[in-house]
This record gives structure tokens, C-alpha cells and sequence, in this order.
């Protein structure tokens, strides 16, 4: 977004804190739209493209995206959805830290040059699951996101900052509100034993943490600066990220790493080796055995909100999975091709990268599907909710509502 910048959005926290209940703690699309098409000079369908996206991303259920869907699906003019859009709502200081991160899309070189802002590192490929160099190399991505938040984190709490908390002028010390921590959230969570999963704001407010982090019981507010000196100490890079799976699973041995996804929940194992040899019984002979195909994941040991699965390089293979210890998960498949892929439960998030002449079968979707450089044939079960992501590029996808299995 050409106007995401601090200024702007710290006028947008100010002005929906202004505008009541239709602008804070949650913010209205009508709202939003004004400020958007008047202020920031950027299409409604733009307009509407963040709002949606950002609520597509939030903890709201599936139930309540279903439910959202069938009703746009229903009206019949223009008036009537955009009556419909104007009943949505978002929370306020996340949507601002989404438009904030909105950095990633910048594709002009000379504004990026101008502006002085720094952009979120991006790649056009996924070296974290390419098949060269080191578990280090493999993790820049992942490190490279955490650097960019270190390096912004000022700016960042200063958008979540109460207006009224400035020290300029006041001889207040600043500070922020523990709703601001929760908010912080959407970027930030935390950890104590690198197994369970504690929301921010609960973690800052630990006896032992609030004399680090500057914490008021009193006022329920973090002073500014030692919340920042706080989190600069303990940030680290998400230890259920795909560096952290990839490094589990090259710790174990391979048998282990391709029992992941077990072929037995949905196939008998006679009829899979029938059906793969079927498939390539003529070229089996000639070809050497190069499959370097890695299935992993972190499901045994990632609370329920960080748990992903990896498929990647599978090749000539029928892999499947039907088990509700992998529902809720983000599956992310890479470099697959000749294959049929099966993942046959409820998941978070879908990722297809670079996979080509491959069937690839998935439960429903609550988040959403982003694929890149693909040229596949994707099915979901019925009543999956399909949207693809804004960074998407060079996608070739067939939807089918009733896959026949």
C-alpha cells in the first residue's frame, strides 16, 4: 500500500479511536473505507482486499466464514453488498500492524529507494526447503523476519502506542496497555518451555517478568521502554518454524521421517504398491533411485496452533494421510511432482510451491490456499473456503468442489 506509512497509520489509530465504538477497540469497514478511499487515496476494491484478507487471517471459526460466504452469495446488488460489507468488523491495532507489514508487496524499486523504508524480507523461492546447504542456510528466511521485526520494533509498539501516552510535550514516560500487548500478539508470541504456546500479554505479566518489562498493576500499562529492551532479550525465531522442523527430522533416522504421514489410514499398502507400480513400471527399470522425498512435521510436538506438515520433493509417489492428529494443521507442500497427495482432514493453511503434474487432494481450508509457481490439480472437500493469498504469482490451479476419490 503506497500510504502504509507510520504517519498515516498512526493518524488511522487516532482517528478510529475518535469515531467510538465504530473504530475501536474494533474497527468498522465503514470506517475503514472512508479513510482508505479519502485519506489514502487507494481503491474500495483495495480497500475491501485488506479488510478481507486480514479477517481471513484472525481467529474468527470456519463456521463464521461459511456462514459470512452464503450471505454475499445471496445478495443481489451492488447496494446490498456493500450494506453487507459495512457490518464487518476488525480489530483495530492488529489491522494497523497488518497494513504496517503490507511492506512486503512494495514492487517499486524507486519509491523503496525514495521512502527510506525498509520492505519485509521476501524471496521469490523457498530456499528453506531446497535440497542444498545447511540447516543455517535453510533458516535465513525465518531469521531474516526476525531481524526485520527487531529493527522495526520501535516503530511498531509506537503504533500501538495511546495517543495521549506520548511523552513529547506531557514529561510522562510512555507506555502502552496491556490491550496494545495483546494486539502485539498477532506478530509476537511466546514460549516458556518451547512446547506450549502463551499468549503475550499473559507472558509480560508474570511475576518474575514484570520488573523486566515495566509492568503497572496498578495502571495496567508497560512502560515503552522497558517493554522494548524486554522483547529485543528474548526474541527468537519461532521454535516450531520449518527450520526448527528441519533440523528434527535430519536428527532422525529415514524410516522414521517418512512414517510422518502414514499410507495405512487410507490405503491398503497392497494396493498402493500395485497402483505405483502401474504407474511406472517402464520407467522404474531405467532410472536410478533418486527420491530424496521428505515428510515431516512437528505435529507430536508443537502445541495445536503451530503445528505444520511438509511434503517436499515428493516424486512418482501416493502419499496419504487421514487422521485427526494432523487436523488444524499448515501444510506446506514443495517440489512435488508425478504424484497423488492426499491430506484428508480439517487444516489451517495450505502452501503449493513449485509442484507440477501432480493430483493433490485437501480437507477443508479455514485459512486459506497461496500457492506459487504451480501447475497442478488441487481438490478440497466440499464447503472449503478457497481464497487465494495477495503475493500469489504465476499460478495455475483447477478448483473442484467433489473430488472423486
Amino acid at each position: 500500500m503506497a500510504k502504509s506509512d507510520n504517519k498515516n497509520l498512526y493518524k488511522l489509530s487516532i482517528y478510529a479511536r475518535n469515531k467510538g465504538k465504530a473504530g475501536y477497540p474494533k474497527l468498522s469497514y465503514s470506517v475503514w473505507k472512508h479513510v482508505a478511499c479519502n485519506k489514502l487515496q487507494i481503491s474500495e476494491e483495495l480497500a475491501w482486499l485488506y479488510f478481507e484478507t486480514f479477517d481471513s487471517l484472525s481467529g474468527s471459526s470456519f463456521k463464521e466464514h461459511s456462514s459470512w460466504d452464503k450471505r454475499f452469495a445471496q445478495c443481489t446488488s451492488v447496494e446490498e453488498i456493500d450494506h453487507l460489507r459495512c457490518q464487518g468488523s476488525v480489530r483495530t491495532l492488529q489491522f494497523i500492524l497488518f497494513l504496517y507489514i503490507q511492506q512486503i508487496h512494495k514492487i517499486s524499486f524507486k519509491a523503496s529507494l525514495v521512502s527510506g523504508g525498509e520492505e519485509w524480507p521476501t524471496r521469490s523461492r523457498s530456499p528453506d526447503l531446497e535440497n542444498k546447504g545447511s540447516v543455517a542456510v535453510k533458516s535465513l528466511d525465518e531469521h531474516d523476519h526476525m531481524m526485520f521485526v527487531l529493527h522495526h520494533l520501535n516503530d511498531i509498539l509506537e503504533l500501538l502506542m495511546e495517543p495521549e501516552s506520548s511523552a513529547n510535550g506531557s514529561g510522562n514516560e510512555a507506555c502502552l496497555t496491556v490491550e496494545a500487548l495483546d494486539a502485539l500478539g498477532f506478530l509476537i508470541t511466546g514460549s516458556i518451555d518451547r512446547r506450549t504456546i502463551q499468549p503475550l500479554h499473559e507472558l509480560a505479566r508474570l511475576q518474575p517478568e514484570r520488573p523486566k518489562c515495566g509492568y503497572s498493576k496498578i495502571s495496567r500499562t508497560f512502560s515503552f521502554r522497558q517493554l522494548q529492551s524486554w522483547l529485543r532479550s528474548n526474541l527468537q525465531v519461532n521454535p516450531f518454524g520449518v527450520s526448527a522442523i528441519l533440523a528434527e527430522g535430519f536428527k532422525q533416522h529415514e524410516v522414521q521421517v517418512q512414517n510422518f504421514l502414514s499410507l495405512s489410514d487410507t490405503f491398503d499398502e497392497n494396493s498402493l504398491l500395485q497402483h505405483h507400480e502401474t504407474e511406472h513400471s517402464t520407467t522404474a527399470s531405467k532410472e536410478p533411485n533418486t527420491n530424496r522425498s521428505r515428510i515431516m512435521s512437528n505435529v507430536s510436538y508443537a502445541p495445536p496452533e503451530q503445528r505444520v506438515i511438509i511434503l517436499s520433493q515428493v516424486c512418482k509417489q501416493t502419499v496419504a494421510k487421514a487422521s485427526d492428529s494432523y487436523s488444524g494443521s499448515t501444510v506446506k507442500i514443495h517440489r512435488c511432482h508425478y504424484s497423488y497427495i492426499y491430506v484428508l482432514c480439517p487444516l489451517r493453511a495450505v502452501i503449493v510451491e513449485n509442484c507440477h503434474n501432480s493430483t493433490i487432494v485437501l480437507g477443508v481450508a479455514k485459512k486459506q490456499l497461496s500457492t506459487l509457481l504451480a501447475a497442478a490439480i488441487v481438490h478440497f472437500l466440499p464447503s472449503a473456503r478457497e481464497s487465494l493469498s495477495v503475493a500469489v504469482a504465476s499460478v495455475l490451479l483447477i478448483f473442484a468442489r467433489r473430488p472423486d476419490l
